[in-house]
């Protein structure tokens, strides 16, 4: 997706300007990149794309989108509500109340997006498979029902 897509929604404007600072085209004289999303380097390993599209399964008005070479989840608004990069790293827009309930070692804030987002692991590796994969799709669906929160 052109990021230019997202400008405009004063939520993303931060988030763009950080993420956008960060982002790589792929060299011109080395052709096509496999690496490549939309055009931008692809910052996240594959399996951490995937990971993304599996816990956002069955969250309302959730859309999946590549912005800057990163895999992202937006709403129906348009508005970027967590991304992965790296090979274990999702961050996520949260409510206050629900940054409140994560401990200092499930979470950490991610001040330079915005006060309301924070980055976890994505693999859980803390907790057994199921239990680890449901934390996450729980804190992934958060930052979606707590949308107007998130926002303020």
């Amino acid at each position: 997706m052109d990021p230019e897509a997202l400008r405009g929604i004063a939520a993303n404007e931060g988030v763009l300007d950080a993420l956008g600072s960060a982002a790589e085209l792929p060299e011109p004289a080395g052709g096509p990149s496999p690496y490549a999303i939309d055009a931008f380097v692809l910052h996240a390993h594959p399996d951490l794309c995937e990971r993304l599209l599996d816990v956002a399964e069955g969250i309302e008005g959730a859309s999946t989108f590549g912005v800057f070479g990163l895999p992202c989840l937006v709403d129906r608004g348009r508005v970027l509500r967590a991304f992965a990069r790296g090979t274990s790293s999702l961050w996520l827009r949260l409510a206050a109340s629900t940054r409140g309930e994560l401990g200092p070692d499930e979470a950490w804030p991610a001040t330079e997006l915005g006060p309301d987002w924070v980055r976890i692991d994505a693999w859980q590796t803390v907790r057994p498979s199921a239990e680890g994969t449901a934390w996450v799709r729980r804190l992934a669906a958060a930052a979606f029902e707590s949308a107007e929160a998130a926002d303020a």
